[in-house]
C-alpha cells in the first residue's frame, strides 16, 4: 500500500467532483497496488471515511475533462484537471491547485497503471465521450454515449527496457511494520533535517588529530552528514528537469550548446538549492539509487540510475536518459576528498572534495556528444562557521561542432565564462551560480543567461520506489535508519550507530570476496574509470 503524499494533498487543496456535482470535495488519494484500487477518502471531522474506490486493472489517466460535459458542471480551468477513465468507461475527475501538481499527478498513477495491469490489446479508447456516467459507485458503468467511443490505435509504451532489470517484489523487515518510512522520506528535507547538526564538530576532530596528527584520517562525526547518499545528492541534480529536455529543442548547434550551459548549472543550484554545507553518505561498494523526473508538460518522465563502482577509491556512475527526446547523460566520478592544513592546532583549515572524471551528454538525432567537467567543492572554516563553495576551471566542449566553454568558479558563488565557437559571436558570462548568471555578447546590451534566484525546490517531486520495494541495496533503503535517526524520528538508534551497522555489513561482505578471490562486478555499468564507463542498456 502507498499513500501519495498525504500531507502535501491536504495542505494543496487537493479536490474531485463526480458527474452532475456542482462543488469539488476535499479528498485524499491512496493507491492499493495488491488490491488494484485507487481509494478516495473524504475528511471528516479529522477521521478519514472511504467515499469510493476505483478499479485501476485497465484504467487510463487523461489530463482535463470531456469538453462538454465537464464545461457544464464547472466554471474550472481544464489544464487543472485529471480524469480517470475506467474498464466501465467511468469517469471521475480531479482538480489539482496547479497544472504542474496535476501532470505529476498524472505520471504517477499513469505508472502505477502499467505495472499493476498492463494492456494486453493493441487498441485502447484514448477519445473519452461528449458525457460519460460519473458516479462514485463502480457499479454504475452506463453511458447512453457509448457508440459515440472512438477507437484509436495504442500508443506505444516508451520506457527504458532496463527498467525490467529493477523487477520489484515486496520484503517487508521489522523496521517496517511499524514505522512508514516513505512518508518520513517525503517529509524531511535532506539537506536541514539532521538534529545532531547543532553539535560541535570541534571535539571530535580535535581528538582524532591528536591521535594521528594527520587531518586525512579523520572520521568526520554524524552531525555533519546530510540526510541523502551522495548517489541520491546525483540524481538531485535534475531538479530543474525541462532544461535537460531543453537541449534537444535548440534548433542548431549553438542554441543547444547555450542549453547544455544552462542545463549545467541547473545541475550545481538542484543538488544544492539551500546553502548548507554538509556531506552526505558514502555509499558503500555496489549500492544504487534510481528514480524519475517528471517533466512539465510531458507525458514521459526522465529516468536516473546511480551505482557505486567503488568504495576506495570512491567512484560513482550516473546515468540519465529521456527516450522520447533521445537524450541521454553519462557521468563517471571519482570524489577524492583531503584536507587543507593549518601550521597551528586544530590544524584543519578547509575540506576538501575533488570531482576528477567527466559526464558525456549525449543528443542522439543530431550527433552530438558534450564533455563536461565538475569544480571542486570546498568547505572553510569548519571548525567555526563552515562555508561551502566551487571552486576551479571546468570546460564544457562538442567535438562536432566545435563549440567549447571554459567556466571558473571562484570566491563565494561567484561564476564566470567564455565559450568559443557559438554561431552568432561568442558570449562571456557572469554571475553567481546558485542565483542569476549574466551573458554578453560583444557590442551588445546584457542578458539574462539564467535565472534560478526563486529556485528552491524541484520543479517536480523525483519519483521513488517505495522502501518496501526496493533491493536491499538502493539507497533509501540501505541508509534508513540512519536517516530515521539524524532526521529525529523515534529510533533504536543514534545516527553514528545506524551508520555503524551499515558500514560494518558492507566491510564483512567485501572481506568474504576477497577470501573467495572474486571479484565484484557492477550491474549496471560496464568499462574501466580511465577508458570510460558506459551504461549496459544505454538508449543507441
Amino acid at each position: 500500500m502507498r499513500i501519495k503524499s498525504a500531507k502535501h494533498l491536504q495542505s494543496e487543496n487537493f479536490l474531485c467532483f463526480p458527474w452532475k456535482v456542482n462543488s469539488w470535495k476535499c479528498v485524499d488519494l491512496e493507491v492499493r497496488c495488491m488490491d488494484k484500487k485507487l481509494l478516495i477518502t473524504e475528511s471528516r471531522d479529522s477521521s478519514l471515511a472511504i467515499t469510493t474506490s476505483v478499479d485501476l486493472k485497465f484504467a487510463a489517466c487523461r489530463k482535463g475533462g470531456s469538453p462538454r460535459s465537464f464545461c457544464k458542471c464547472t466554471d474550472e480551468s481544464e489544464s487543472l484537471v485529471l480524469a480517470v477513465v475506467t474498464s466501465t468507461k467511468e469517469e471521475i475527475y480531479f482538480k489539482f491547485s496547479s497544472e504542474e501538481e496535476r501532470d505529476s499527478y498524472l505520471l504517477y498513477l499513469t505508472e502505477t497503471i502499467s505495472k499493476i495491469a498492463p494492456v494486453p490489446v493493441e487498441t485502447i479508447y484514448d477519445d473519452i465521450s461528449e458525457a460519460s456516467s460519473l458516479s462514485f459507485s463502480s457499479q454504475s458503468s452506463y453511458s447512453p454515449y457509448q457508440s459515440m467511443r472512438v477507437k484509436r490505435p495504442m500508443k506505444k509504451k516508451r520506457t527504458p527496457m532496463w527498467i525490467e532489470k529493477l523487477a520489484r517484489e515486496e520484503r517487508i523487515e521489522d523496521d517496517m511494520r511499524d514505522f512508514d518510512y516513505d512518508r518520513m522520506y517525503e517529509e524531511i528535507i535532506p539537506l536541514l533535517d539532521n538534529k545532531e547538526r547543532n553539535q560541535s564538530v570541534v571535539g571530535a576532530i580535535v581528538s582524532q588529530l591528536l591521535k594521528t596528527m594527520n587531518p586525512s584520517k579523520v572520521r568526520l562525526p554524524t552531525c555533519v552528514l546530510e540526510c541523502r547518499s551522495l548517489l541520491e545528492s546525483y540524481a538531485d541534480s535534475f531538479g530543474a528537469s525541462s532544461h535537460f529536455i531543453a537541449i534537444c529543442k535548440g534548433s542548431d548547434q549553438s542554441s543547444r550548446f547555450l542549453a547544455v550551459l544552462r542545463f549545467y548549472l541547473t545541475m550545481l543550484k538542484s543538488n544544492r538549492p539551500i546553502h548548507v554545507p554538509s556531506k552526505p553518505y558514502n555509499p558503500v561498494l555496489g549500492e544504487f539509487f534510481s528514480c524519475l523526473w517528471p517533466v512539465p508538460g510531458e507525458d514521459i518522465p526522465i529516468h536516473f540510475l546511480a551505482e557505486q563502482l567503488s568504495h576506495h577509491p570512491p567512484i560513482s556512475a550516473c546515468y540519465a536518459e529521456h527516450v522520447g527526446h533521445r537524450i541521454t547523460y553519462t557521468s563517471c566520478i571519482y570524489t577524492k576528498s583531503g584536507m587543507r592544513k593549518m601550521w597551528t592546532p586544530p590544524f584543519l583549515d578547509s575540506l576538501v572534495v575533488e570531482h576528477i572524471g567527466e559526464a558525456r551528454l549525449r543528443v542522439l538525432d543530431h550527433d552530438e556528444e558534450y564533455i563536461i567537467t565538475f569544480p571542486r567543492a570546498v568547505v572553510k572554516s569548519v571548525l567555526s562557521n563552515p562555508e561551502l563553495v566551487l571552486e576551479g576551471t571546468t570546460k564544457i566542449e562538442c567535438a562536432k561542432s566545435k563549440i567549447s566553454a571554459e567556466i571558473q568558479f571562484h570566491d563565494k558563488f561567484q561564476v564566470k565564462g567564455k565559450t568559443k565557437g557559438l554561431k552568432d559571436r561568442d558570449i562571456v558570462f557572469t554571475g553567481k551560480w546558485n542565483a542569476c548568471v549574466e551573458m554578453q555578447r560583444k557590442g551588445e546590451p546584457t542578458e539574462i543567461l539564467l535565472n534560478m534566484l526563486l529556485w528552491n525546490k524541484p520543479q517536480l517531486d523525483k519519483v521513488v520506489p517505495p522502501i518496501k520495494n526496493q533491493k536491499w541495496k538502493e539507497s533509501r533503503r540501505l541508509w534508513r535508519q540512519v536517516t530515521r535517526a539524524l532526521a529525529g524520528y523515534p529510533s533504536a538508534y543514534s545516527g553514528d550507530e545506524a551508520k555503524h551497522q551499515v558500514e560494518y555489513a558492507a566491510r564483512k561482505r567485501a572481506e568474504a570476496l576477497q577470501k573467495q578471490r572474486k571479484l565484484w562486478t557492477p550491474k549496471f555499468f560496464e568499462g574501466d574509470f580511465s577508458d570510460g564507463v558506459e551504461f549496459k542498456y544505454r538508449l543507441a
